[in-house]
């Protein structure tokens, strides 16, 4: 009787041991997936699975979790999508009624959108919500949750109205059940902030982004990947907006939590990357965005494959950047990649697939295949238009590519309606602080001139230069002085050429031209010694310390850039790393200087300013080098069919490269400046500048320099 106790005993004390075994498995891998370190959870799910098997049985509700576990932290999505329908057939014939078997739903719908699979991702979410309501009942965070991912995956197909109320409805449960100083109220919340910024609802977005990480930074600190993530999607909206100064630092905050929390390998992380690399190309830093770029497609490629949607995204941005550098031929062949990722995936009625297939045909269009390009833009436009409406951001912008398309083929006709259209829309639903408005206005104002219509060019140009001063205001004290060229060259130049190109050929112009010749030299030469004189004058002992370490540093790469090349390798220097933390030193400070700028700094001088100081016989000369306004190039497109044996030809205009001189002319006594214009601008910069220096290194009587750059003035 004795014996027989004992072995009892045992058996319990073994069934207890195994039970304990398996509940500490599941809580510490649940845990790590909770964190979404699906690496190190995975191992501990399979230990645990054969545990709940021998312990529960597979008809039970613990070995079910297991299996759930198991398959969300599979890194082999198409293996998981096996064992989790498996899983699910056996939940099924339990009780299909259950929270185990919506689980199990979930997980499977979210395998499949993580493939891209939506189509089939999305009946799954719709029969979670179904359930969780006839299960839990509709005051659930469960049926919260499936709202939640119904209208998620509703927003990927494009359907964001529906996606729209989907998650309105799941904001109000978490708020009655949770509150709103919870992290799944914040989420939801988030998710909202994002479809509204993906329509272009900005002023939807911004407060519930600032609440959301209000929420985040009170509840979970300043050190969570969550805190990270709202301060990325509040950089997004902020550079969405124009605001490159603000959303810059926000990105690199948010990097390097998510780097410290999650890894270097999170796609979390990747994303973060990606943004950053979107600014700097936005900004025209187009060597960082290539580099911040291709790390994020390579981290985003181990992690999902290269057969994922959300990898092509990042091809795409990558196929970008090379465009703008001007390799079509890597641009090319990474668009269509991407393509037939979208394609095969979403299908070609996705907006996805509609955006890269534009970006394809600007590309083509850049390389004078028109009627190629033509026919690829009309169809994005038709789905674009379908899917999104005519007033969505995507659908203005390939409108905009059209038009501009139509004006270079000289169907002006079709072109100017179309712009008009555009510029309302742009000022309408985005706002007239954009790059992209300004751009709209400058394109207008060309086509006007084309047409001769002075009077309708003028207003667009003059309103398109004073928009970009304000965006120069706003973005250029953080910069570095690489970056203020780069941001100059790419986001202002041309339009402020145009206008130069447009003065010289009016009669009361010459005022603003001078002024604008003032602010250009001004943006580029001035801001250092301002951020200098306001560094030495701030009796900022720390600050002074990092602006001489960062002077020193300048000059000791200016040294290194004059050393030969065998004797730099000798020094053992990484010039790279040197450059990156002068950037990173010269950034922060005119970040700090910003704060000691007066009043009086922001004031941007007229020709008035420097008629005021000069004397009786004094007169000030502005030159301002100006690319003639005119046929700029002419295209032949052989992508289009042949007329009468040719393909068609057209007279594109632009910026030419004739150049002429723009001698202004100021003194005491002007009542407005004077314009002297030398037309030979071409012959001055090559044959006459070449006569002058040879006449200095020879020594010989100079006959002609005078007559030809200072007589005319």
């Amino acid at each position: 009787m004795k014996t027989f106790i004992l072995t009892i005993f045992f058996c319990l004390c073994t069934c207890f041991v195994q039970a304990q075994a398996w509940q500490q498995l599941y809580q510490k891998a649940d845990s790590l997936r909770q964190k979404r370190d699906f690496e190190t959870a995975f191992p501990l799910f399979e230990q645990a699975l054969p545990l709940a098997e021998k312990e529960y049985g597979k008809a039970s509700e613990n070995y079910l979790k297991t299996c759930d576990g198991l398959g969300t932290c599979m890194s082999d999505k198409v293996q998981a999508e096996v064992h989790l329908n498996e899983s699910l057939e056996l939940s099924a014939k339990l009780n299909k009624k259950s929270t185990i078997h919506i689980a199990l739903l979930t997980s499977l719908a979210a395998c499949h959108a993580t493939r891209g699979n939506y189509s089939k991702a999305e009946p799954l979410y719709r029969e979670c919500v179904g359930l969780s309501q006839e299960v839990l009942g509709t005051k659930h965070t469960t049926y919260a949750f499936s709202l939640l991912y119904l209208g998620a995956i509703n927003k990927e197909m494009g359907r964001y109205t529906e996606a729209e109320s989907l998650y309105k409805q799941s904001v109000e449960v978490f708020v009655e059940l949770l509150g709103k100083k919870h992290t799944n109220y914040a989420l939801v919340l988030n998710t909202l902030a994002d479809l509204y910024l993906e329509i272009g609802q900005y002023a939807l977005a911004e407060p519930l982004y600032k609440e959301v990480l209000q929420i985040c930074k009170e509840v979970l600190g300043e050190k969570h990947h969550l805190y990270a993530a709202s301060l990325n999607n509040l950089a997004v909206l902020q550079k969405e907006k124009g605001n490159y100064a603000i959303a810059e630092p926000l990105y690199k905050t948010s990097l390097d939590i998510k780097k410290a929390t999650l890894g270097a390998k999170d796609l979390d992380y990747a994303t973060s990357l990606g943004n950053l690399g979107t600014l700097y190309t936005d900004m025209g830093i187009y060597d960082a965005a290539e580099q911040m770029t291709s790390q994020a497609v390579q981290i985003i490629k181990e992690g999902l494959g290269s057969n994922h949607p959300y990898y092509a995204r990042w091809v795409e941005n990558l196929a970008a950047i090379q465009r703008l550098k001007g390799d079509y031929k890597t641009a090319e062949s990474m668009y269509r990649e991407a393509i037939v990722i979208l394609k095969n995936i979403l299908g070609i009625s996705h907006t996805g697939y509609a955006t890269c297939l534009g970006n394809l045909a600007e590309l083509y269009c850049s390389a004078g295949q028109y009627a190629l390009a033509e026919s690829m833009y009309q169809e994005v436009l038709d789905t674009q238009t379908k899917s999104l409406g005519k007033e969505h951001p995507h659908t203005i912008n390939s409108l905009q590519i059209i038009a501009d398309l139509y004006c270079d083929m000289g169907n002006h006709a079709l072109s100017v309606p179309m712009q008009l259209e555009i510029l309302e829309q742009r000022r309408t639903i985005q706002s007239e602080n954009r790059q992209d408005f300004i751009g709209s206005m400058v394109n207008l104002s060309s086509q006007y001139q084309i047409l001769k219509q002075y009077d309708k060019a003028l207003p667009l140009i003059k309103k398109a230069c004073s928009l970009s001063k304000d965006m120069i205001a706003k973005n250029f004290s953080f910069l570095s002085e690489k970056e203020k060229a780069d941001y100059y060259k790419s986001q202002i130049e041309e339009g402020f050429n145009k206008f130069n190109a447009f003065a010289i050929t009016q009669t009361d112009l010459n005022a603003e031209l001078y002024d604008q010749q003032l602010f250009s030299k001004g943006i580029l030469l001035n801001t250092s010694q301002k951020m200098k004189s306001r560094i030495l004058n701030s009796k900022d002992s720390s600050l002074i310390a990092t602006y001489n370490q960062w002077t020193n540093l300048r000059f000791a790469l200016a040294k290194y850039a004059q050393m030969e090349k065998a004797m730099l390798e000798a020094t053992k220097v990484n010039l790279d790393s040197l450059e990156n933390l002068a950037n990173s030193l010269e950034k922060e400070l005119a970040r700090q200087s910003e704060a000691f700028a007066s009043i009086t700094d922001n004031k941007v001088p007229t020709w008035q300013d420097v008629q005021k100081l000069l004397k009786k016989n004094q007169a000030a000369i502005e030159l301002v080098r100006i690319n003639k306004f005119g046929i700029a190039k002419t295209v032949i497109d052989t992508s289009a069919q042949k007329v009468n044996g040719k393909f068609p030809e057209y007279k594109v205009h632009g910026l030419t490269d004739t150049i002429y001189y723009a001698a202004l002319i100021i003194t005491a006594k002007s009542k407005t400046p004077e314009l002297v214009l030398l037309k030979n601008g071409n012959d001055l910069e090559m044959l006459y500048a070449t006569y002058q220096k040879n006449a200095i290194a020879f020594q010989e009587e100079d006959t002609s320099s005078y007559q030809q750059f200072w007589q005319p003035i």
